[in-house]
């Protein structure tokens, strides 16, 4: 800030301006930010006595934080009891206090964020909530529990606001959320097995010796298969299939084939988009596979399951895996094993699951934060039922 006479009204606006600014910051009605600014007000002691905005006026922080104050900050009742030269300590030094400042409130928020709960979607339906780790880390962050039901909710065992139509949910979901699916969530289909029509009979029956087989694609993926029907009473009545879709997937188009195993061409077929929502997710989807004329040869159902798992590890031994997970913090969930397609050295995977994805990620950061590399699979190499975990 440089001395100068007021301009006269004849010259350029840009000097009027300039001299306008002066005189409001001299007047201390702006504060000031040039270079020459801030130097003329060091040398002259100049300190800003100006009303805080109406924002800033009424900050506080939380009565639970405020119980030990960073040694940094000042009262302003106190800083205003300093002399003028000192309590400017320099206008180039107000933006070093004010990023101060910035992070003692950071940190103060941090503080604070660490006393609650981390709440995440399990799916579209429930919410996993995550205990996060206290300031003073001394315990570890839990993984689990999974809360039992969101709001809005429209289906599920656990929904007090379904409709009686969806209290009780085929796919075994207990909560099913009325809001949109999201965009990037995949679900893993899981596909009965067929109950045949007495078309369907007639043609077995026509051709013994040759068995069926229930092909899926979901848009342009490739196509997996699974028998059409039970081999004996120990194979179960469902089956996961190693395919996953988003909802744009599905509305592009859900394909079932029945074919001849060995041969490529589909006797019976059935083809149809799918819009994704909360009477999908809770009833699945029913699907009658028809031969070329229309005729009706057999129907099943098809669910939309959570497609991921949280791996904790895998190894040869069960006792092994019981001991590994025995040093991780669950809350109000269980650990499980399956069996896997690996090597003998993976034979066994210990596991969470299934769930949503952003469930997945956070119990995920959860064993991370306890020490273990935990990733998030979806589980394509899985074989039969999951086992209870062996205590060590």
């Amino acid at each position: 800030m440089t001395e100068r006479e007021p301009p006269d009204i004849d010259q350029h606006d840009e000097p009027l301006e300039d001299w306008v600014i002066d005189a409001l910051v001299e007047r201390q009605v702006l504060v000031p930010i040039s270079e020459s600014e801030v130097a003329r007000a060091e040398r002259d002691g100049l300190a800003f006595e100006g009303l805080l905005p109406d924002s800033l006026r009424g900050f506080a922080p939380r009565a639970s934080l405020a119980q030990a104050p960073l040694a940094t900050v000042v009262a302003l009742h106190e800083r205003r009891t300093l002399t003028r030269k000192q309590a400017w300590l320099g206008h180039g030094l107000s933006a070093v206090v004010g990023a101060a400042a910035a992070a003692a409130a950071l940190l103060l928020w941090k503080g604070h964020y660490h006393d609650k709960s981390l709440h995440l979607a399990q799916d579209q339906n429930a919410i996993a909530t995550f205990a996060t780790v206290p300031a003073g880390g001394s315990v570890p962050t839990a993984i689990g529990p999974f809360a039992v039901c969101g709001t809005p909710c429209c289906a599920g065992t656990d929904c007090s606001e379904a409709k009686a139509a969806l209290r009780q949910c085929a796919s075994l979901r207990r909560c099913v959320s009325c809001a949109s699916i999201a965009s990037d969530e995949r679900y893993r289909l899981r596909i009965g097995r067929m109950a045949p029509t007495s078309t369907g009979q007639f043609l077995l029956d026509k051709t013994p010796g040759k068995s069926l087989e229930l092909c899926v694609r979901v848009a342009s993926s490739p196509l997996a298969c699974s028998k059409a029907f039970a081999g004996g009473d120990g194979e179960e009545a469902w089956v996961p299939l190693p395919l996953t879709a988003t909802s744009a997937d599905l509305l592009a188009g859900l394909t079932v084939q029945l074919r001849w195993v060995g041969e490529d061409d589909a006797m019976a077929s059935w083809s149809y988009p799918i819009e994704n929502n909360a009477t999908v997710l809770c009833n699945g989807i029913a699907v009658k596979v028809k031969l070329p004329d229309g005729e009706v040869v057999g129907s099943l159902s098809m669910f939309l399951d959570d497609a991921y798992y949280v791996e904790l590890g895998r190894g040869k031994s069960l006792i092994e895996l019981g001991q590994r997970v025995a040093k991780l913090r669950f809350e109000d969930i269980r650990p499980q094993i399956y069996e896997t397609a690996g090597s003998v050295n993976e034979r066994f995977a210990v596991t969470i699951g299934p769930m949503g994805k952003a469930a997945a990620e956070a119990a995920r950061y959860a064993a991370f934060v306890q020490g273990f590399e935990a990733r998030v699979v979806n589980g394509f190499d899985y074989r039969g039922n999951a086992l209870g975990v062996p205590r060590p």
